[in-house]
């Protein structure tokens, strides 16, 4: 059994939200986007993306069984054909043109979590006590990093971390990645925009997600941890539990050794 819940919030910086959430609850479809910042149409672009994706997702798999790998393949093909699709409505209006979205969308299956990514949204796995990274950015600052061109110390290096290199929206082909995740009762599942992972360091994300709580408690002292901290961008966080008598404890994933 799962409970799960999100929510979203300005931030204490921007003038308007560009962060998108939808929680399907029939199929347990969960996305989070975030419009591209600096670029025409954020809001409209991630509105687009978390409206559309469940949308397209459920017509793709259609009414038969939902195993991981149907899942898997359904996903990345939903997200490009979502990328191809906004990329040329925004070429039919000069006031679009340029706008796109990160996503992070999970579909959750009895003892697993399904996840699909595209730019600099995340996706965490809480394992009682034990924060993994699911997801790993697409962004200039990531592969300059991996390159050894850019120290994680070095502050001249922070304006890397806006430029993402792979979005939905883009005008090449859209390449996201999918990680399969096996979910056991007490493990949460955190999908978030940067707007909580850049403002949270990695020992107060695991904490607030190891707090006692509903996930709609949870969501709420996330984005209470992110303000606190200055909230310099919108917020959007989706917190998924699996609930049951199962009392072991099994993940996969990244851990979270990312600046």
């Amino acid at each position: 059994m799962w409970v799960f819940a999100g929510t979203t919030h300005l931030g204490c910086v921007r003038e308007r939200n560009e962060d998108s959430y939808s929680i399907e609850e029939s199929h347990r479809i969960l996305v989070v986007a975030d419009g591209l910042g600096g670029q025409p149409a954020g809001d409209m672009a991630s509105w687009k993306v978390a409206t559309s994706l469940p949308q397209i997702l459920k017509k793709r798999l259609g009414t038969g069984e939902w195993g991981p790998t149907a899942v898997r393949n359904a996903l990345l093909w939903t997200v490009s054909t979502l990328s191809h699709g906004l990329y040329e409505e925004a070429k039919e209006s000069s006031s679009l043109d340029g706008m796109g979205s990160t996503v992070v969308a999970a579909v959750l299956l009895d003892d697993e979590a399904v996840i699909c990514h595209l730019g600099d949204s995340r996706a965490y796995l809480w394992n009682r006590g034990d924060l993994l990274l699911l997801t790993r950015d697409h962004s200039l600052h990531r592969l300059l990093l991996e390159s050894g061109a850019a120290p994680a110390v070095d502050p001249g290096y922070e304006d890397t971390r806006s430029y993402v290199t792979g979005y939905v929206g883009m005008p090449d082909e859209a390449n996201p990645e999918v990680v399969r995740c096996r979910m056991r009762p007490g493990h949460r599942l955190l999908l978030c925009t940067d707007g909580l992972s850049g403002e949270i360091d990695q020992e107060s994300l695991a904490r607030v997600l190891g707090a006692p709580g509903t996930p709609e408690e949870i969501c709420q002292m996330l984005v209470d941890e992110a303000l606190k901290n200055g909230g310099h961008d919108n917020i959007t966080v989706i917190v998924a539990e699996r609930i049951g008598s199962d009392d072991s404890s099994f993940a996969r994933g990244r851990r979270v050794a990312v600046p």
